[in-house]
């Protein structure tokens, strides 16, 4: 078995980026921010319709997958065991994916929606109409795209590492379209940018868990929210990833993937319970109906509409930070999704999470919306005033028991950041690192160490040096070359399906009665 080294060539290179912007942004932050937002407003502007077309072409390829043959095939071969169990699997793929960002937007989205619709539709703001494109909004940001571009590279890495057993390296997902000897030479420059891509998109989401953590214990005991408590909250994060990271996917990720997948159950029960439930289900029926006959143009609606910002501020803006996120998140899901069919694989990591979305944000949202539109609650203002972060807060604070509620919510956030970041640290930790295989998948601790204690302090220090829109600018550019490094995938993916045979995976054939998606035994 080859010992585990560092990876220079693709360590190195990242690192140094990253370190080279925090350098920037602590000597000259302001300018920082201008020159990456001048990047962004170039990148984003001009390839508005290509992140558009791309999600939903990415979306329309992992549909032509499951219903193909290929979809019978069993990742790691007919005879690979499961890395884990249904139960953790599921929960997993939930808590890496979608978990961190619905509990932050679920309340606060559908407001901004609600009182600054797009310009070029016309539509008065606060009116039924608004609530109507706010909702059906939210389950274009949350649902199938996203998770389409995560399942995407995550089954293309699946088949490449377990059944083509190519190395443990994002350019192995781009072998079925450039050929081995030509993938192996872009081997270290495409890991090294999607690392460079997930380090800010991580650092920019912990910044966005710091302030929404801070803002709770601000609301529940006084403790002012700024640069002190965002440090010992941005402590405690890290420190409770890198533990649950240094325990192994089969310890600290399964346990805490489980108990955080119960909090969100137990929150979704409370709205159910003392929520207006009524408003909320008229309101998320009409929203879903509209979501559903609009899905393709509102999903393009950048293409049309070039000269209203609302696009490329939302719609475009959550593709770019979703694909930065895809690549190395991909790593992860795709290395643990050995032993269950393509179709299982992508009803797990693509289908459930992406309901389960749905259901959370007709829920969330539409209790957010008919508060606001009944008058018992005027969270716009809320939201003028003291910003998205305090706003759930004030929602749970109506209900009974708030004084259990809001600490459960803000357990559960910090539960979903911890599980989001120790995934993404195995994989960034792996990718640095020679030596993993299909029989030994852990990096060595120091790289996990240290690649989560550098996401934490670019949080902590670029949130107290520029703010959140310093890190999100950061985060906003790994959007850029993911995109393109996604589209490379979705034609692998499309190569593995129509000629399986020549990549020597081998299609069983079809089973009448009910197909089996996984063999019995299991490892997790």
């Amino acid at each position: 078995m080859e010992a585990k080294k560092l990876r220079g060539e693709v360590f190195w290179p990242a690192f140094l980026l990253i370190f080279a912007a925090l350098a920037y942004a602590i000597i000259d932050g302001a300018h920082f921010v201008t020159t990456l937002g001048l990047i962004n407003t170039w990148a984003l502007g001009k390839l508005s319709p290509l992140f558009a077309a791309g999600a939903l072409f990415f979306l329309g390829t992992c549909v032509v997958v499951f219903f193909s043959p290929l979809a019978r095939v069993t990742i790691g071969g007919p005879n690979a065991k499961r890395f884990l169990a249904p139960l953790p699997w599921c929960t997993i793929s939930l808590c890496t994916t979608t978990a961190v960002g619905i509990l932050f937007w679920g309340i606060a989205e559908p407001i901004y929606h609600l009182t600054a619709p797009p310009v070029s539709l016309g539509l008065a703001p606060g009116s039924a109409e608004a609530g109507k494109f706010a909702l059906s909004t939210m389950f274009l940001h949350w649902t199938f795209m996203p998770c389409a571009i995560y399942a995407l590279p995550a089954l293309v890495f699946a088949l490449v590492f377990h059944n083509l057993k190519l190395p443990f390296s994002l350019s192995s997902c781009l072998v079925p379209v450039l050929g081995q000897r030509l993938a192996a030479k872009s081997s270290s420059y495409v890991d090294t940018v999607c690392l460079f891509a997930l380090v800010a998109g991580m650092a920019a989401s912990l910044a966005t868990g710091i302030l929404s953590l801070s803002g709770g214990i601000e609301f529940l005991y006084k403790i002012p929210s700024g640069p002190t408590s965002w440090a010992l909250v941005g402590t405690a994060i890290v420190g409770a990833f890198l533990l649950s990271a240094l325990s192994g996917i089969h310890r600290g990720i399964t346990w805490l993937s489980n108990l955080n997948t119960l909090c969100f159950f137990v929150l979704a029960a409370v709205i159910l319970v003392y929520g207006p439930v009524s408003e909320m289900f008229t309101l998320s029926v009409t929203a879903s109906s509209h979501f559903i006959r609009n899905f393709v143009p509102q999903s393009l609606f950048t293409q049309f509409a070039a000269t209203d910002p609302w696009p490329r501020s939302w719609t475009v803006f959550y593709w770019s930070v979703w694909l930065a996120w895809a690549p190395v998140t991909a790593a992860f899901l795709g290395r643990v999704g050995a032993g269950y069919t393509v179709r299982s694989f992508l009803l797990v990591n693509l289908l459930l999470p992406a309901l389960f979305s749905w259901i959370w944000m007709a829920m969330f949202g539409g209790t957010a919306l008919a508060l606001q539109n009944s008058g018992a609650l005027d969270l716009a203002a809320i939201l003028k005033a003291d910003g998205p972060e305090l706003l759930v807060y004030r929602v749970f604070e109506r209900f009974p028991f708030a004084v259990v509620v809001i600490p459960l919510f803000l357990i559960t956030a910090f539960f979903s950041y911890v599980t989001a970041a120790d995934s993404n640290t195995l994989s960034m930790a792996g990718m640095s690192s020679h030596g993993i295989s299909t029989e030994d998948h852990d990096p060595p601790y120091w790289l996990k160490v240290l690649w989560g204690g550098l996401v934490g302090l670019l949080a902590v220090i670029m949130l107290s040096l520029n703010g959140v829109e310093g890190i999100k600018a950061l985060s906003y550019l790994g959007g850029f070359p993911a995109l393109f490094f996604e589209l490379g995938t979705a034609i692998a993916l499309l190569n593995l399906t129509f000629n399986p045979s020549r990549f020597g995976i081998m299609v069983p054939p079809r089973r009448r009665g009910v197909e089996p998606v996984a063999r019995p035994e299991a490892t997790g």
